[in-house]
């Protein structure tokens, strides 16, 4: 992206998924407890929907489409799978990005389980409880021949 193009930012009055208006809440809101990170969301006020977005620095922008329920806890429930392959090697981190983002067809730049939709999320748990074993055995191998051999 040229940098005098500015990125597309949201400030959706209306719900991205029902089309009812929205509001300005805190996190409190959404999470029940307050959340570091986020200082407020955008939030729809049907309450049967209740989707919502992050804002950044109190400009009540979204960086981001709004999304539902369903979506955040697929995406929690897909970062709690992905993240079982690295957690532990945290120097795995970016291998395991690379690898996810080469299955699912995207560039490591664009590969973030928080901008992904419901079936992406439903794609990366299925992706890695098929390839988990192998994967884990094969960085282990890789990292085996980098450690030098005392002599």
């Amino acid at each position: 992206m040229p940098l005098t193009q500015k990125r597309k930012r949201f400030k959706p009055e209306t719900c991205d998924v029902c089309g009812c208006p929205t509001k300005v809440v805190d996190s409190k809101a959404v999470y029940g407890v307050k959340h570091a990170g986020w200082d407020s969301y955008i939030q729809c006020t049907d309450i049967f929907c209740r989707a919502f977005a992050p804002t950044r620095s109190h400009t009540y922008y979204a960086s981001k489409p709004m999304f539902s329920e369903s979506v955040r806890k697929a995406r929690i429930e897909a970062h709690k799978v992905f993240d079982m392959l690295w957690s532990d090697h945290p120097e795995w981190r970016d291998q395991a990005y690379r690898w996810l983002a080469g299955e699912m067809g995207l560039r490591r730049a664009t590969c973030h389980i928080r901008m992904f939709n419901y079936h992406q999320c439903q794609q990366v748990v299925e992706l890695v409880n098929e390839n988990y074993v192998r994967l884990r055995r094969e960085w282990h191998i890789a990292e085996n021949k980098k450690k030098p051999v005392n002599s």
